[in-house]
């Protein structure tokens, strides 16, 4: 509901914006941003009580973002048409113009580099998540910017990929206990990459993917009416159910029947009922569980809560309330990254950790905060563990670094600083991720992460910054661009 009222929010004030501008003004403005260096002039710390630099420092200056923000290299960023002509209304951002041709054009690969042109990773770029992710943005695109041809035609390009992408249980187990469950299991899972379907290859299912699926379904399915996206977000969920650990789960029923020996896992207990598996493998010649628990899978809230909303059936607001008041949510505020059940597959005894023994990935945390928030919104638990992360510093490796822009990969919260010691580093997608969140709960370091993705858009196509701005590496990211368009779409797309 609140992604709607957002939308409806949004045209309103294009249709005001546009009244305005014809009667009092007749012209658009333009945006000029000086010229310079990558970084130069920016301070991203924080420092000794001084704030974080302004949003105008921040904006800066970059050899890379030459005429794009100054509107000389594209009509469309300095507001006229393509013969030259001022046009009335709003302009988009061009990060966002520039996001959809990338979808257009790449989409469902979740990699490109930048250098050589290829696509990646090499087991595999084209993935479920680089075509849900994109979808959803593409869907929000087309509500509330422009009802475009290519991009309705893409729409439908990917959504149909991501129902070839779906596990559906055949029902021939050939009395085989072991296949029943697995495939009842996997029923709606989604396969993680197009090259693991191949004979031979090792299959992975995530739930993950498959709340990022629900989410892309129900938004083709709005726009189409098309029934098989509906379904297959029902599928989607089912198989999320499976993954989760209360007592009527397929989950707790393999595990506790299917190994001789294997100790009573106790996962119905409120500290353990709810929290959702990492993943299913199928190996060639064999399978396992990961009965871990990700704190990261609190994403999930968001995706059960829209589809209790379009399809009014209750149990998906069940289910998701059960994943509220798991022990992930322990996990998120603490600041640990897996909880481990005791049982056949398990490394330890129900106890908590974090990678290294100390760090939890900036991303997690991100995924995690994100789909709480669009749950119950900017609660006070949400606005609590916001601030703890958004808090963190640098420490004596990092002193540049600035959470407004971005966080970093590896957090540690421990000592509450940057993580991975000797090459902290900016992960891009945070920044999107967290947008929403931000318009609403914290609007000095939205304004601050919005000017600087406009000043350097770049920068914000590539996977991760190092603390000095520049590239972590040459590769073009799916998720980081999509994610980053779709929150300044949902917030703030018009120049």
């Amino acid at each position: 509901m609140l992604a709607w009222n957002r939308k409806q929010i949004i045209r309103l004030g294009v249709l005001i914006a546009s009244l305005f501008l014809f009667i009092a003004f007749g012209c658009t403005a333009r945006v000029n941003v000086g010229e310079g260096s990558l970084g130069e002039g920016i301070n991203a710390a924080d420092e000794q009580g001084e704030g974080p630099a302004s949003v105008e420092e921040l904006a800066g200056d970059d050899d890379d973002a030459d005429d794009v923000v100054t509107g000389d290299d594209d009509d469309v960023v300095a507001g006229d048409d393509d013969d030259g002509e001022e046009v009335d209304g709003p302009v988009v951002l061009p990060f966002i113009t520039d996001a959809k041709d990338w979808i257009l054009d790449h989409a469902p690969n979740l990699k490109r580099n930048v250098v050589t042109g290829e696509y990646g990773p090499e087991e595999g770029p084209i993935r479920v998540q680089s075509a849900c992710i994109p979808l959803t943005f593409l869907s929000h695109y087309y509500e509330i910017i422009e009802e475009d041809a290519q991009v309705y035609d893409k729409m439908i390009t990917l959504a149909e990929f991501i129902l070839t992408q779906q596990y559906h249980d055949d029902g021939e187990y050939g009395g085989n206990f072991y296949v029943e469950k697995r495939q009842q299991l996997l029923d709606g899972a989604f396969y993680s990459s197009q090259a693991s379907m191949a004979e031979g290859q090792t299959q992975y299912f995530y739930p993950i993917g498959a709340g990022f699926c629900i989410e892309a379904l129900l938004d083709i399915y709005a726009i189409t009416g098309d029934a098989r996206y509906l379904t297959s977000a029902e599928e989607a969920a089912a198989f999320i159910r499976g993954m989760q650990t209360p007592n009527d789960s397929l989950w707790k029923a393999f595990q506790l029947e299917s190994k001789d020996g294997c100790p009573n896992l106790n996962l119905v207990t409120p500290l353990y009922q709810g929290g959702i598996s990492e993943r299913y493998i199928i190996y060639p010649a064999s399978t396992a569980f990961d009965n871990s628990l990700k704190m990261k899978m609190l994403m999930a809230l968001h995706p059960l809560k829209m589809l209790g909303q379009v399809t009014g059936n209750a149990d998906y607001a069940q289910w998701a309330q059960e994943l509220r008041d798991s022990v992930l949510i322990d996990g998120l505020r603490d600041g640990y990254e897996t909880f481990t059940p005791y049982g056949c597959y398990g490394d330890g005894e129900n106890d908590w950790s974090r990678i290294g023994d100390k760090h939890v990935y900036g991303d997690s945390v991100a995924y995690a905060l994100n789909g709480l928030y669009k749950y119950e919104g900017a609660t006070a638990l949400v606005n609590e563990v916001y601030d703890f992360y958004n808090a963190f510093t640098g420490g004596v490796q990092a002193p540049t670094y600035n959470t407004s822009i971005s966080w970093a990969g590896y957090l540690l919260p421990a000592e509450e600083t940057t993580g991975q010691d000797g090459n902290p580093y900016y992960d891009n997608v945070i920044a999107g991720i967290l947008m929403e969140y931000r318009w609403e709960g914290d609007p000095d370091a939205y304004a601050i992460a919005r000017a600087r993705i406009n000043a350097f858009p770049d920068s914000y196509f590539l996977w991760g910054m190092n603390m000095d701005f520049t590239p972590l590496n040459d590769w073009e990211a799916s998720t980081t661009i999509t994610q980053i368009a779709d929150g300044l779409l949902l917030t703030d797309p018009y120049e």
